[in-house]
């Protein structure tokens, strides 16, 4: 069955968007992610028109995009904390500098 016929002939809004889920999934402070994705109905949606290996399919790249969601917002942090230091450096001198000759 062609993938646009399996999607017509399911119910309405059966194809969910994986990274609204992924975004929404940090809310959740008293469950897991897992648990998370198996309740929603994103979910039952996935196993019902597709299938249970669609479904391990979408948890897996939910998770996925989440792990690389989480290493890529470590690295800009990261990387601004370098550049607010590096700006503080230049400020400090720029400040000694100025104090310094008058």
């Amino acid at each position: 069955m062609a993938y646009t016929q399996m999607y017509m002939s399911g119910p309405t809004h059966v194809l969910p968007t994986i990274g609204s889920l992924a975004d929404t999934s940090q809310q959740t402070e008293d469950t897991t992610f897992s648990d998370f994705l198996c309740s929603t109905p994103e979910a039952e949606s996935i196993r019902a028109a597709f299938g249970e290996a669609a479904y391990q399919q979408y948890v897996e790249q939910a998770l996925a995009s989440q792990k690389a969601r989480a290493a890529r917002e470590a690295e800009i942090s990261k990387e601004l904390a370098s550049k607010r230091s590096t700006i503080q450096r230049w400020i400090t001198k720029i400040r000694h500098a100025y104090t310094e000759t008058n």
